[in-house]
């Protein structure tokens, strides 16, 4: 992630020299960003106004996770909480339970959350630090319902049968994050650092339907012919869980002109490292 701040104005004539620079090189380069929870990560007030382009100004609380070199530079210890993004899911079913079985579902989530606790070193003041326990990605939907009506399923019978149809389904996933960074300001024009998590992400997912077709009565008739009660039934059962620690670091630097008219950021996030 690389982005260019400027807290004061810029002239014209740098700011587009700048942008042409970035146009040329996305021509060359290929550019990714994030596939998906664009919106959710974005940690307190700040990101949330630039929607986690935060690499190359002050990034806050949040800078443990964009750019640890922009930790605490405001130099004050402080306990930050952030719970400040609302999300809103509609869920529409169709025929999930059966024929004529919709339904619709509507979830509020508050999210991300994140806690967060930054001082200064009492030994060297250029350096700041910070411990933090956040949420970058969570949900839980479920699903219950109950069916049951007249209709002519087993076409080889006489009459209606009685169709019954349930459906029970859950999906809950959660990535927590728990860790630390500390930055260090070399000078007045450039800053790096350095942070570290542990990742737990947990899955709880399960499905579980079936489907039932009978006549309530002890012989059924098939062509004007009576025969034994026969019953169609059909069950899916899936059950999944899992859960996965792993290591996440990441590197930053920060670059400011003495004038601070122009800032450089930069954040390196390493693979994922795997523990269990």
């Amino acid at each position: 992630m690389f982005m260019i701040s400027s807290p004061k104005k810029i002239s014209f004539f740098r700011s587009l020299t700048i942008t042409l620079c970035f146009l040329l090189s996305s021509c060359c380069v290929e550019l990714k960003g994030q596939s998906d929870h664009y919106w959710t990560q974005n940690f307190n007030t700040q990101s949330s106004i630039v929607a986690g382009a935060v690499v190359g100004g002050a990034a806050g609380p949040s800078a443990i996770y964009y750019n640890p070199a922009l930790i605490d530079e405001e130099h004050a210890n402080r306990l930050s909480f952030s719970a400040n993004l609302v999300s809103i899911q509609f869920n529409y079913l169709y025929n999930h339970a059966g024929l004529g079985t919709d339904s619709k579902s509507i979830s509020v989530h508050i999210q991300p959350k994140f806690i967060s606790y930054t001082g200064t070193s009492k030994k060297n003041e250029k350096i700041n630090y910070e411990v933090a326990f956040l949420t970058p990605i969570r949900w839980d939907r479920a699903v219950n319902y109950y069916y049951q009506n007249q209709y002519d399923v087993i076409k080889r019978l006489d009459g209606l049968e009685t169709y019954t149809g349930e459906i029970n389904y859950r999906d809950a996933y959660s990535d927590l994050y728990i860790g630390g960074g500390l930055s260090w300001r070399i000078n007045d024009h450039f800053s790096i650092g350095f942070s570290g998590f542990t990742s737990v992400k947990l899955l709880d997912y399960s499905v579980y339907l079936q489907r039932e077709a009978s006549q309530n009565t002890d012989t059924v008739y098939s062509n004007g012919y009576p025969e034994p009660v026969y019953i169609a039934q059909n069950s899916i059962t899936e059950q999944v869980k899992y859960w996965d620690i792993s290591l996440v670091f990441k590197a930053g630097f920060h670059y400011r002109t003495l004038d601070e008219r122009l800032g450089l950021g930069l954040k390196i996030s390493l693979p994922n490292i795997h523990i269990y």
